[in-house]
């Protein structure tokens, strides 16, 4: 007999092995607005949401896969379900409480590395920056010798110049600013002016940057978005990329 709440995580997972064949089977279903997708959602998993909402299914929590569950029909379904509507937003307080409680018990370690960056997400949906700091130094699966960090003014040069190297395909299309470094000096969350609404965070080997992820406040929200990120290509291992895809949203470039 199946655990009550193994139909969302096949849904949402799907059964692929690796998981960069995980992100590009489901990839659309995360990163995607699609009606039919978000009706699936409602009409497959709206019951559970409803209960997740009015602060139900508690003894889903108690597992790892189960407390996995309820955090996806807290933290993503709603946004799907209620899209464009304020509900979209209501389990976030509800998800942060049990992500935070899971962690101490170190659920998340039960899990795999993909499934645990949807968990490490709910901490990114909130502007506050010590939650947001959390959720960053949760991405701690990351290959030997790599680390996150913000960026910082004094390398706004470089984020250009590596947008231009590696990802060059934005150069036309809404990510265009992002190699503009007035864009980054009016508009991107620097460690001396952080109420801005772009957040920008790196991956370092040693001191040299391998990888960047953006990503955006809405406004009147206690919610984030991916804009783009970029991974180098001598470091494209696939831990590396799958983070840099969560954290930073799509598009990705790994080509």
């Amino acid at each position: 007999m199946h655990a009550p709440w193994q139909p969302l995580l096949d849904w949402w997972f799907g059964h692929a092995e690796s998981a960069s064949e995980v992100a590009a089977e489901k990839g659309k279903l995360w990163f995607g607005k699609r009606n039919s997708q978000d009706l699936e959602a409602q009409t497959r998993f709206g019951v559970f949401v409803d209960q997740a909402l009015a602060g139900e299914l508690t003894e889903w929590t108690q597992c790892p896969e189960g407390w996995l569950a309820v955090v996806l029909l807290l933290d993503q379904l709603p946004r799907m379900i209620f899209r464009d509507t304020p509900k979209s937003y209501a389990g976030d307080k509800r998800a942060q409480e049990l992500v935070k409680h899971g962690l101490k018990l170190e659920r998340d370690l039960a899990l795999p590395p993909l499934q645990r960056t949807f968990i490490y997400l709910v901490l990114e949906h909130t502007e506050k920056l010590a939650a947001q700091d959390d959720a960053i130094r949760s991405f701690t699966d990351l290959p030997y010798g790599y680390s996150w960090d913000y960026l910082k003014r004094e390398e706004i040069n470089v984020a250009t110049d590596f947008f231009r190297t590696w990802f060059p395909s934005i150069s036309v299309g809404l990510a265009s600013p992002f190699l503009d470094q007035q864009f980054y000096a009016d508009n991107v969350v620097l460690e001396d002016d952080p109420d801005r609404g772009i957040f920008a965070t790196v991956v370092r080997q040693n001191d040299e940057i391998v990888a960047i992820a953006t990503w955006e406040k809405i406004d009147g929200a206690d919610v984030i978005f991916g804009r783009v990120g970029a991974v180098a290509k001598p470091h494209r291992q696939a831990r590396l990329a799958v983070a840099a895809q969560d954290l930073g949203g799509t598009p990705l470039c790994t080509a």
